[in-house]
C-alpha cells in the first residue's frame, strides 16, 4: 500500500520550521546585555532552553525523514492555542503580567479541559493561584522585573 506523500514529510517540515525559529531566537540572545553580577550571563538559560528544543526539532527532522507515518488532520484547537499564545505575548507590553496572565491561564485551562460548569471556577482559581505564585517567586523572591504594562504605568 502506497504511503501518502505528506505523511512522511510532516514531522520533517515542522522540525525544519522550528529550527529556523530557534536559530532566529538564538541569534537574538547575542543582543542581551552583559552584566557583572551573573557569572553565566543573561543569555545562558534562554540558550540552554533553545538548544534543548533544537534537539527535539532535530528528532522530528530525522524521524520524518526515516519513519513512515500516517497523516493525521491538524486540529483547529491547535491553531486556537497557537493564536492564544501569540495574543498573550502581544498583550504583555500593554496589559502587563498581572492583567494578561490570569486571563491567558483561565482561558487556556478552560479551553483545554472538558467543558463543564465547575471547570470555569477551577480555571479561574488556577489562573489566580498560578499568577500569584509566579509573581511572588519572580518579582518578590528573585527580584526579576515582570512586564508591568502600559495600562498599569
Amino acid at each position: 500500500m502506497a504511503e501518502p506523500r505528506g505523511a512522511r514529510y510532516g514531522d520533517r517540515a515542522v522540525g525544519l520550521v522550528a529550527l529556523v525559529v530557534i536559530a532566529v531566537l538564538f541569534a537574538h540572545t547575542f543582543t542581551f546585555r552583559v552584566v557583572d553580577w551573573d557569572p553565566l550571563g543573561l543569555a545562558f538559560w534562554p540558550r540552554l532552553v533553545l538548544a534543548l528544543i533544537a534537539v527535539c526539532a532535530l528528532v522530528f527532522v530525522v524521524r520524518g525523514s526515516v519513519a513512515p507515518q500516517e497523516v493525521e488532520p491538524v486540529s483547529a484547537r491547535a491553531f486556537r492555542v497557537l493564536a492564544g499564545c501569540v495574543l498573550y505575548v502581544l498583550a504583555l507590553p500593554l496589559a502587563g503580567f498581572v492583567l494578561a496572565t490570569p486571563v491567558f491561564v483561565a482561558l487556556f485551562a478552560y479551553a483545554l479541559g472538558r467543558h463543564q460548569r465547575h471547570r470555569v471556577a477551577l480555571a479561574l482559581a488556577l489562573a489566580l493561584v498560578t499568577t500569584l505564585a509566579v509573581y511572588l517567586l519572580f518579582q518578590v523572591g528573585l527580584a526579576v522585573q515582570l512586564p508591568r504594562g502600559e495600562l498599569l504605568g
